[in-house]
């Protein structure tokens, strides 16, 4: 049997009935290889992950704990009295800024070298100074703005009957009266 010439498409009719031998397995993977798409290219990874690539050992190396990390370990570092009254605000530039509730701020300045001791020893950075904020831990929420009373007058009559423009305004005037407590001059006539 006299094979068919070797084209760009193997005869898929002779795989498909069954008549496979191997060559025209070769010749079917010999050509798959040949028409095979390039390989996916990987994108560019996203500017976040570049950046904290970056950005995380210099972190690491320049600056202290942050504010969380400290959190966490307050009690521990200060002691469960003083972490009351105190928070850590910041760690920067090799300052540790604390926020002291009233005269707390004198505790804390005169336990500072204690303070950095023990955050040195939790964090490995040994901070240079100890700043220290007085004011309050919680910062109390900003007063809402009091919302505007209704300023819409409403005059019910007795009586079922629908009253005049001027009762209806002298009603008005008496009702406002009352309710700001001024006295309004009587309705001015027009000639």
């Amino acid at each position: 049997m006299k094979r068919p010439p070797l084209s760009s498409t193997p005869n898929r009719h002779l795989i498909a009935r069954g008549t496979r031998t191997s060559r025209d397995e070769a010749d079917a993977s010999a050509w798959m290889s040949e028409h095979r798409g390039r390989a996916a290219i990987k994108p560019p990874p996203s500017v976040d992950r570049a950046m904290s690539a970056l950005i995380k050992p210099l972190s690491q190396k320049f600056s202290g704990p942050t504010r969380h990390e400290l959190d966490a370990q307050w009690a521990e570092i200060v002691g469960p009295q003083l972490a009351k009254l105190t928070r850590p605000e910041k760690f920067q530039s090799g300052a540790l800024v604390v926020r002291a509730q009233g005269p707390a701020a004198t505790l804390v300045e005169a336990q500072s070298a204690q303070i950095l001791a023990r955050v040195a020893a939790y964090s490995g950075k040994k901070p240079s100074k100890l700043k220290i904020i007085q004011g309050p831990l919680n910062s109390a929420p900003k007063p809402k703005a009091r919302p505007v009373t209704n300023r819409i007058i409403k005059v019910t009559s007795a009586s079922e009957r629908t009253l005049t423009l001027e009762e209806t305004l002298e009603n008005w005037r008496k009702e406002i009266e009352r309710r700001e407590g001024v006295s309004l001059p009587p309705k001015s006539t027009r000639d």
